[in-house]
């Protein structure tokens, strides 16, 4: 979830749909993710952020 934020940070252009087809190739996943999982990670980003940066 981490790194779906991180990627997004990287390239702001990036559109959910190009997200979860990185992430599917990047973790090897069987499938892409779907949107609406994209948006809630996108959505918890501060939080995900946030608890790396705590733990460091």
């Amino acid at each position: 979830k981490l790194a779906i934020c991180i990627k997004k940070e990287k390239e702001p252009k990036i559109t959910q749909s190009e997200l979860a087809k990185w992430a599917k190739d990047e973790f090897k996943l069987e499938k892409v993710p779907g949107q609406q999982t994209i948006s809630d990670v996108l959505k918890k980003k501060k939080e995900l952020m946030g608890r790396t940066e705590h733990n460091l």
